[in-house]
């Protein structure tokens, strides 16, 4: 019924900011695998998407969430600091004015809003999550890997060194990935 609650139910009830039984290190080693695989990753989110949960949808390049879904990092709500970067990774997604009033406060935030918000890819009726989720993965499995390969890594050279950066390599890449026009 949910994408991901980032802990056990119990853990969570208990209040008592346990770690999960993945350790920090282990859990940032698996989003740093999503974000490198080279083909488009699709998160597809119903229910609540809270916590390191939330951390891994971000780590998908494209979210298709049902309009019920919600988004929070709720830690701070309970006197918890975050257990990992998703609130960077949301700040990169929205700016970090809106990303430090929703981690502080640990608000909830709807998929509605999280589509205005760009962080929601495709907002979907609940009855048709799957059916939406699995014609965006047709699209993509129908597509040129390496193109995919090639645009994601120069958003990545982007992300870390701007414009001039992706400008300079986008020969390189398409070169490495056989994408020449």
């Amino acid at each position: 019924p949910n994408f991901c609650l980032g802990q056990s139910p119990a853990v969570l009830a208990a209040g008592t900011g346990e770690e999960t039984d993945v350790a920090p290190r282990h859990f940032s080693q698996l989003v740093c695998a999503i974000e490198n695989i080279a083909v488009p990753t699709i998160a597809v989110v119903r229910g609540d998407c809270f916590a390191r949960g939330f951390q891994i949808a971000l780590s998908c390049d494209l979210i298709v969430a049902a309009r019920s879904a919600q988004f929070a990092f709720p830690e701070q709500a309970s006197g918890r600091p975050p257990q990992h970067a998703g609130i960077a990774q949301l700040a990169d997604r929205i700016g970090r004015t809106r990303a430090i009033e929703l981690a502080l406060f640990g608000i909830a935030v709807d998929a509605e809003e999280m589509e205005r918000l760009n962080v929601v890819s495709r907002l979907v009726d609940d009855d048709r999550l799957d059916q939406e989720a699995r014609a965006l993965a047709a699209r993509i499995v129908a597509g040129r890997s390496e193109a995919f390969a090639a645009t994601k890594a120069l958003l990545a050279v982007s992300a870390r060194g701007g414009l001039d950066a992706a400008r300079a390599a986008l020969p390189y890449l398409a070169q490495a990935w056989n994408c020449e026009d």
